[in-house]
């Protein structure tokens, strides 16, 4: 430990105060009570959003204790969603707004700085110890006699403020780096979007569409019930809809069955290399093209399509499922249900795009060039976006082991 520094936990250093709870029936359009949750906290900016405010009843008398004191933190405390829990916003407001039932609030004492406070909850070592909190199988909780026990390093509070300074300023430079990059990567994503959507769409203007039964040898549906799985692994896999994303089949997590299992699930068709499967549900409208000699067969909610050869190429199908404008059918197709699917006879009676077989080949010959390019593209920002996060924690780690100058 450098010499002056101090090693405090929270609740030697900070107070803690719960949220308002108040009961659904409480909320109204609009009043003078606003409530923040969890979705007010912009993890990036580290910030309070005032948007999606809910309002409570104005005859609900709000105690002092409820209600956001600038420079306290506030904290997500429970949450369906591990990434939610613990996030922590720096409350920059004045404001008289109270913070739901949900949520708690750090109040720093005069011996510890707000921001100092706030970027060592950026760490990984506070990262890291909300992660060794979590409980509750669906619901994560935050309990604040367990946060009160994490040790924080605490130089003199002249020390605190130059720590914020430098982290201030240097955090300002990676976050233009962090919004360029995620910018290019954004505009790498739609390179092939951009790409894929116009191809398909000029196709559907020059050359109509044609029902797909027309263009298949055979349109398979799963069987309608769970097949029986075991431990595994056995050579005989599995293919579920969360398998099948950003059209791509992925076997690195499926369930393994038994071989008179495989057999009974393929009776109706074996999978093979070249067909395309689409989910109908969980969720609607993902593909992949099957690509693997592995002994596969379809989980629940899953279509195949092994199209004929000389009128449609297995790769311009599912450049086709992939497409805005099929998207789009998908959703129309899928309105109005309680959760949306695509019905067996309608996964039949799709109308796709279908040129001149060459001149299909020629489309996903230039498709697959932009895809691989465009992946190229990703996989570098990604890195960036890595390296500026890793940086990002190198100075934390610095700033809080008082190396920092």
């Amino acid at each position: 430990m450098k010499a002056g520094w101090e090693v405090k936990t929270l609740g030697d250093v900070c107070s803690f105060q719960r949220g308002l709870t108040y009961k659904k029936g409480d909320e109204v359009p609009h009043s003078k009570n606003r409530v923040l949750r969890a979705n007010n906290i912009d993890r990036d900016t580290g910030t309070l959003k005032l948007n999606e405010i809910k309002y409570i009843r104005d005859d609900i008398d709000i105690p002092d204790a409820k209600k956001v004191q600038f420079d306290s933190l506030l904290i997500c405390t429970a949450s369906g969603s591990k990434s939610h829990l613990g996030k922590i916003a720096l409350i920059n407001i004045r404001d008289d707004y109270a913070f739901g039932g949900f949520m708690g609030q750090i109040t720093p004492a005069q011996s510890i700085d707000p921001k100092f406070l706030y970027w060592f909850t950026q760490s990984n070592t506070y990262i890291n110890f909300i992660d060794s909190l979590t409980d509750g199988a669906n619901i994560n909780n935050l309990r604040f006699n367990q946060l009160s026990n994490l040790q924080i390093p605490l130089p003199p509070l002249e020390e605190q403020k130059r720590i914020v300074s430098i982290l201030d300023e240097a955090f300002e430079g990676l976050d233009r780096a962090r919004e360029n990059a995620e910018a290019n990567l954004k505009n790498a994503r739609e390179l092939f979007e951009s790409a894929l959507n116009t191809q398909i769409t000029n196709d559907l203007k020059k050359y109509g569409t044609k029902q797909i039964s027309e263009l298949c040898e055979t349109i398979v549906d799963c069987l309608n019930r769970t097949a029986p799985k075991v431990p595994g692994p056995t050579d005989y896999k599995m293919v579920r809809t969360t398998n099948i994303r950003n059209g791509a089949l992925n076997l690195e997590q499926v369930n393994y069955v038994e071989e008179y299992t495989y057999i009974a699930w393929t009776r109706r068709q074996t999978p093979a290399i070249g067909d395309v499967l689409l989910t109908r549900e969980a969720p609607m409208g993902e593909s992949a093209i099957i690509d693997t000699e592995d002994k596969i067969f379809l989980g629940q909610r899953i279509v195949s399509y092994r199209t004929k050869s000389e009128v449609l190429v297995p790769d311009y199908l599912l450049f086709c499922f992939q497409s805005k404008s099929m998207q789009d059918e998908f959703s129309r197709l899928g309105s109005g249900a309680t959760v949306q699917h695509i019905r067996v006879p309608q996964s039949k009676e799709l109308l796709v795009s279908c040129p001149p077989i060459n001149q299909q080949s020629n489309a996903v010959s230039r498709l697959k060039q932009l895809l691989k390019q465009s992946k190229r593209l990703q996989f570098v920002h990604q890195t960036k976006l890595q390296d500026i996060s890793d940086l990002r924690q190198s100075l934390l780690q610095k700033a809080f082991a008082g190396e920092l100058t």
